[in-house]
């Protein structure tokens, strides 16, 4: 198991912000200047406004002055020149205006921009720190998976040593008491010789693997009187229903099956007995 037992996870704590920051940018109007709109324009228009008011006041007195101090088209006509020039001045300042809402515009829009750069760092520094986090947990993740391969390696190489001489109790950590003993019966089946010295088969099972005399087992020698002689290291010389082993050895040999007719009850004249009376006991020694 990785000594880092949690998975880094990337939250993007940043998303929703950084998305309404681009929606911000994206959706933001085209520029449009409306002069009549702008209050700055207001205020020039009023200023102006009173400015020809004034000039206009002026301008009609003046003029009354040098009639004798009375009101004429004339003087109202010149009055009204001096409001209207005032006025004109207003029409100078708008394209001043239009460049002043503009520039106001373009930087508004870099705010938000730079707005938006600012949240795309931080976003940035998060991923950065996360994919910090995840490369050491997937090298802790390499190592301990390395360590555990190396460790189940060995672990393996003690269990295959400790096979060559029947114990599979490795095998079975390793891979559970069913599979040992599959491994086991595939080792005996190649090795019965070592695994009936060993004591993991009897001589009936070594002689249904190999159809030969367990080691250790030796045929009857005759006594002095031509019997067959009975003891711990002969096979016995009656067969199972009590009656002479050469008896019942030739009976099963007219039957068909090629055993010695010997007096000596093997594992041959045992599997043949078992062939036609069915597993009525083992010979004993």
């Amino acid at each position: 198991m990785s000594s880092r037992t949690v998975k880094p996870v990337y939250d993007d704590s940043f998303d929703k912000e950084l998305k309404d920051s681009y929606d911000r940018i994206k959706n933001r109007e085209a520029f449009h200047y409306d002069v009549s709109a702008d209050p700055i324009y207001k205020k020039y228009k009023s200023d102006y406004i009173s400015q020809g008011r004034a000039a206009m006041r002026d301008t009609v007195g003046q003029t009354s002055a040098l009639t004798g101090g009375y009101a004429s088209s004339y003087a109202q006509s010149a009055g009204q020149q001096s409001y209207d020039r005032q006025l004109e001045k207003l029409g100078d300042v708008i394209p001043q205006l239009y460049e002043l809402a503009y520039s106001r515009y373009e930087k508004e829009d870099q705010g938000l921009w730079d707005d938006f750069g600012a949240l795309k760092k931080l976003r940035d520094s998060e991923y950065e720190r996360y994919s910090d986090e995840l490369d050491a947990y997937n090298e802790a993740e390499e190592r301990d998976y390395k360590r555990a391969q190396d460790e189940r390696k060995l672990s393996e190489s003690e269990a295959a040593a400790k096979a060559k001489y029947g114990d599979f109790s490795g095998y079975a950590a390793l891979y559970g008491a069913q599979t040992a003993d599959s491994m086991k019966n595939n080792w005996i089946s190649a090795n019965p010789k070592t695994a009936y010295n060993m004591g993991l088969i009897d001589a009936k099972r070594y002689y249904s693997m190999t159809g030969e005399y367990a080691p250790g087992f030796e045929l009857p020698q005759p006594d002095s009187t031509g019997s067959a002689a009975k003891s711990g290291s002969y096979y016995p010389n009656t067969a199972p229903d009590g009656r002479d082993a050469k008896v019942v050895q030739r009976e099963l040999r007219n039957m068909g099956y090629n055993i010695a007719v010997d007096g000596a009850w093997g594992p041959k004249s045992q599997a043949a007995w078992e062939k036609v009376y069915g597993n009525s006991g083992w010979f004993s020694v």
